[in-house]
């Protein structure tokens, strides 16, 4: 299968993702006492002004993501992530609809693309790229180098709170997976890679570049980073955003895959592997 690259924006998506994601592991329940809130602003080369400034509010087991492009006053879409339910919903705030979607049908997702991908040579190399690590502890620094001309350098360093790194890592695995809706899009897989080694070491990122040089999948070379700032507790400014969020949430109708993403109503391959990958209904006596 090859998958469709758009170079502009498929290069912007490797931006988007690189709040380093973690590997495919979910807690339990993030704790509802927990409140925090991560701003991210992400950068491509050469340009002075974030691009997109991510807003990512954790309040009362429930996750709010705001991202803002540069020159918007308000977001377009907001992420939902119900820690309880697993659910993860999309808002797009300027069609009125929203897309609402279980974690374990992304998790069935991710593997039928990978094993799509597996199947053409190109993109195979991709998924099956091997990694160079190297930590060092003292300055807390991580490089990952991989075989596919593609580079992670990360700076963190380990919360207080091993509460705060669960959750934030919860959010980060679904922020990864929810990517694999979008066929426009990169797949997540080498940035998967890069969380195996962040879980492993503990680290919240402050700091995370990304430099993918001249491919098959990339005609040209490429480099970006993103800014992490964590405060704790929850401002009422933004709690009177996440109200309106939830009054969104609430009253948006919801819509299939293929008509969210704009794809056609004619069953596409991400509409089909949606629909599959759909939990069987609990059987009733």
């Amino acid at each position: 299968m090859s998958m469709p690259i758009s170079t502009a924006c498929s290069l912007l998506v490797v931006i988007a993702c690189l709040i380093a994601v973690p590997a495919e592991r979910v807690v339990a329940q993030i704790d509802r006492e927990l409140e925090f809130k991560i701003e991210t602003k992400m950068f491509v080369d050469g340009v002075q002004e974030p691009v997109v400034t991510n807003k990512t509010i954790f309040f009362q087991g429930l996750i709010f993501d705001f991202p803002l492009a540069a020159g918007s006053k308000s977001p377009e879409e907001v992420l939902v992530y119900d820690s309880n339910l697993k659910t993860i919903s999309l808002l797009d705030l300027k069609r009125q609809m929203q897309l609402k979607l279980m974690d374990v049908q992304l998790k069935k997702m991710i593997q039928s693309v990978r094993q799509q991908m597996a199947e053409d040579d190109r993109s195979r190399a991709m998924i099956e790229q091997s990694w160079e690590e190297k930590i060092d502890s003292k300055k807390g620094s991580l490089e990952l180098i991989g075989s596919q001309n593609m580079t992670y350098r990360l700076t963190g360093k380990q919360p207080e709170s091993a509460k705060l790194l669960s959750a934030y890592f919860e959010f980060l695995d679904v922020f990864t997976r929810v990517q694999i809706t979008d066929p426009k899009k990169l797949p997540p897989f080498a940035r998967m890679r890069l969380n195996e080694s962040i879980r492993r070491i503990g680290w919240m990122p402050d700091r995370v570049e990304v430099t993918v040089g001249k491919s098959d999948f990339f005609p040209s070379m490429f480099k970006a980073k993103t800014e992490h700032e964590l405060t704790l507790g929850v401002a009422e400014r933004d709690r009177k955003e996440i109200a309106l969020a939830k009054k969104n949430w609430a009253a948006l109708p919801e819509v299939t895959l293929a008509k969210y993403r704009g794809l056609a109503e004619k069953k596409n391959f991400f509409e089909r592997v949606a629909e599959e990958a759909k939990p069987e209904p609990a059987a009733t006596e």
